[in-house]
């Protein structure tokens, strides 16, 4: 028969780890459904992880294509400032002969004429006629 003090005192004699040996000795003796059942534990646990890290490296890979987008563009409205200001006196000398005495009309120009495709210069009346 069982003997709950026989026991106490076999566990006091056995180191830690012998005693977690024996214990899941028994476990799997008295259940044999909880080896299945641990193991689906650490299958789902490693599965977990393993999405977890693919998930991650998605993040990563759409962080990189976010930088790498905002640095393109920024880098295309240096070269669109840049070419602006290489043609800003050419649009300005053009608009003043077309439009002789008419500031409305040469600032048409420059607005509808596109002189950046996606951003027409910021530029006042007084800096068209210096």
């Amino acid at each position: 028969m069982f003997s709950l003090k026989k026991t106490w005192k076999d566990l006091g004699n056995l180191s830690t780890s012998d005693a977690m040996s024996a214990f899941i000795t028994l476990l799997d003796i008295v259940c044999p459904s909880f080896r299945d059942f641990v193991s689906e534990y650490l299958q789902s646990q490693k599965n977990l992880k393993s999405e977890e890290q693919q998930q991650n490296n998605v993040q990563s890979d759409v962080s990189q294509a976010v930088n790498d987008m905002e640095r393109f563009e920024a880098q295309r409205q240096q070269i669109q400032e840049a070419l602006n200001r290489q043609t800003y006196h050419q649009f300005r000398a053009y608009a003043q002969q077309q439009f002789v005495g008419d500031p409305t009309q040469v600032w048409s120009y420059f607005v509808y004429a596109n002189l950046a495709p996606l951003k027409p210069p910021v530029v006042s009346y007084e800096l068209l006629y210096l």
